[in-house]
């Protein structure tokens, strides 16, 4: 007779006795026996021979149930692993029976064997990690909290064998939050511990401002980060898309320096708040200049201010001007700004071609990724050493043109290249036999990929 699924038999029910061996990993004893006796079934950890109707067994056993388990395989009686039923029990839990009931018991030992279970939804984990209180102030500061940690990171990190060790780092939970698609979980880990991470040099960062620089945060969670009226959350929530119109006024209202100068970087920022901040501190104009969006209108306005022509230059930063802005600017005849334009890869490729009949430009322009290939190829043939760097390094830079860039035997033209992504792997395993240019090499992604590849690694 072919072996029922454990699944059909649990659904058929009993009558009969189910031998259990081992241990589980997320339910206790008597919560299995109760499950399997609302099907009908009645338990045992003995072999019985002619009683016993299935056998569930752990992964491990302890040595005295061994002979349990012989005896009923040669018995014919079929065996299924414990991490089935398990899985199986989770499927059919009731979220909100559950929720409610460790609500009303408080029963923080099983709260914490659900948190564990990887068989539960995601989204039925971060209601109960919502029910769980941290022992410890400290991130991992009690076996518990680590463990709960641990199960959250292992749940939403997707980490190859090689980086367990990671699961016991901070960093790892910062790579959680700065890498996570799931707004909801970053409303959950506003639960966590106070927890400050250090990044490079001095900075320091804590869990719920790592949290409000996120995009994708959901309007309670930004409401939220608001609510704890500390100035770096809301100087990281200023620039965010995520902070609505109402958040917004919160935060001009506020008038916080720092904070005001990030709500300058806010894609969506109001006309009347633009105009209050044109007015503003050198740090708040400078940042409306080099990130709102800049249509004639605004144009207008920031003329009107007659800014000195080191503020200006900073209009040819922006990358969201207006088409017909540009024609404007080129009119203003302002060195610091027409650089910075030929240097911007947002700068439009006809407005590149009108900046090339200055020749003081044309460094930034072979430097920039969004020049016509048409115009790269006249730069080369400019034959100007400055020039020549520059298409070296331009990713855009063809490669035909990169091959006679590589034949000019310049050492400050092969470091260019080795910085390239771009440029072709022949040419990156000529150029590694150049000691000088070891660690240039190092950063060029493309030849790391390609040396990993070789030695076999991921």
């Amino acid at each position: 007779m072919e072996k029922k699924s454990l699944a059909a038999l649990l659904e058929r029910g009993g009558p009969g006795t189910i031998l259990l061996l081992g241990s589980a990993d997320y339910f206790t004893e008597e919560e299995i026996e109760r499950a399997l006796k609302k099907r009908g079934f009645e338990t045992t950890r003995e072999f019985r021979p002619g009683a016993i109707v299935a056998a569930i067994e752990s992964r491990r056993i302890p040595p005295a149930q061994e002979l349990e388990s012989e005896a009923a395989y040669k018995a014919g009686v079929p065996h299924y692993s414990m991490e089935e039923l398990e899985r199986l029990l989770s499927d059919a839990l009731s979220e909100r029976q559950v929720l409610m009931s460790l609500k009303l018991s408080r029963d923080r030992d099983r709260l914490v064997r659900l948190l564990r279970n990887e068989h539960l939804s995601d989204e039925f984990f971060l209601d109960l990690l919502r029910l769980y209180s941290w022992e410890s102030d400290e991130l991992m500061g009690s076996d518990e909290d680590r463990f709960v940690l641990i199960a959250l990171l292992e749940r939403f990190l997707d980490l190859s064998v090689y980086e367990r060790d990671a699961l016991y780092s901070p960093s790892t939970l910062l790579r959680l939050i700065v890498t996570t698609q799931n707004p909801e979980l970053l409303d959950v880990l506003l639960t966590l511990p106070e927890f400050e991470f250090r990044r490079k040099g001095a900075e320091r960062v804590s869990i719920a401002q790592a949290v409000a620089q996120r995009d994708i945060l959901r309007p309670q969670t930004v409401a939220k980060l608001l609510s704890r009226r500390e100035e770096e959350i809301d100087r990281r929530l200023a620039a965010n898309a995520a902070l609505d119109a109402e958040g917004r006024r919160t935060l001009f209202e506020r008038a916080e320096p720092r904070t005001l100068e990030a709500l300058a970087k806010h894609p969506d920022l109001e006309e009347e708040y633009f105009d209050v901040l044109l007015g503003s501190s050198k740090s708040v104009r400078d940042a409306l200049l080099r990130f709102q969006p800049i249509d004639t209108g605004r144009l207008g306005k920031v003329l009107a201010h007659n800014f000195d022509e080191e503020t200006l230059a900073l209009l040819g930063e922006n990358e969201r001007l207006a088409s017909e802005v540009y024609p404007h600017l080129l009119t203003l005849e302002s060195d610091g700004l027409l650089r910075n334009l030929a240097a911007n890869d947002a700068t439009p490729p006809s407005i590149l071609e009108r900046l090339a009949s200055r020749e003081s430009l044309h460094p930034q322009l072979a430097l920039n990724p969004a020049s016509p290939e048409v115009l790269l190829w006249r730069l080369y043939e400019e034959g100007v050493p400055k020039v020549l760097e520059a298409l070296a390094y331009n990713p855009s830079t063809p490669v035909e043109l990169l091959e006679r860039i590589y034949t000019l035997d310049d050492f400050a033209l092969h470091q260019g290249l080795a910085a390239n992504p771009s440029t072709p792997m022949e040419i990156l395993h000529q150029l590694k036999t150049d000691h000088r240019l070891w660690l240039v090499l190092q950063r060029n992604e493309k030849f790391v990929k390609e040396a990993n590849r070789e030695m076999g690694m991921r």
